[in-house]
């Protein structure tokens, strides 16, 4: 009986010093909204087995003052068998810019929520697609398919 008041008292003084519930620590700036909202998750697939994943994110929508001379893409990319090189197409196009990261810095480091330190991460561009409202990045190797990654130029 003793050790049930004692915990009772103990939780009633946790729970009355918390000023915050748990979303308070989810609140998100409006660039960071723009990355989520923007940002694309497919697994590739070799032979029928799952072989690693990609994320992208549209930077154009997310930093347009940056990104408007083309299509530009962050790709978060892991794969089990890092010696397989998967290019990317966007609505047909081979990328101009195919550029890693080593280091996550400005302007990504803050937007970037967790990154494994496995993952691999580049910025892909490609030329400008000016007459289609919607973006189809896709992957292309031998033996090696994803889903089509669909962005929308606008909204």
């Amino acid at each position: 009986m003793k050790n049930t008041i004692f915990a009772f008292i103990l939780t009633f003084f946790l729970i009355g010093c918390s000023h915050d519930n748990g979303f308070a620590q989810f609140e998100l700036t409006p660039i960071q909204q723009k990355w989520e909202n923007n940002q694309v998750f497919v697994a590739v697939r070799h032979n029928d087995k799952i072989a690693g994943t990609i994320t992208a994110v549209y930077l154009n929508k997310v930093m347009p003052e940056f990104y408007k001379n083309g299509e530009y893409f962050f790709i978060s990319f892991y794969q089990k068998d890092r010696s397989v090189k998967l290019d990317l197409y966007l609505n047909g196009h081979s990328s101009l810019l195919f550029q890693k990261i080593e280091k996550v810095d400005a302007p990504y480091g803050k937007l970037i929520a967790d990154t494994p330190q496995w993952s691999q991460l580049y910025i892909v561009g490609f030329a400008k697609i000016s007459k289609k409202d919607t973006l189809g990045l896709t992957i292309a190797n031998d033996g090696y398919t994803a889903d089509k990654m669909v962005f929308k130029k606008r909204e």
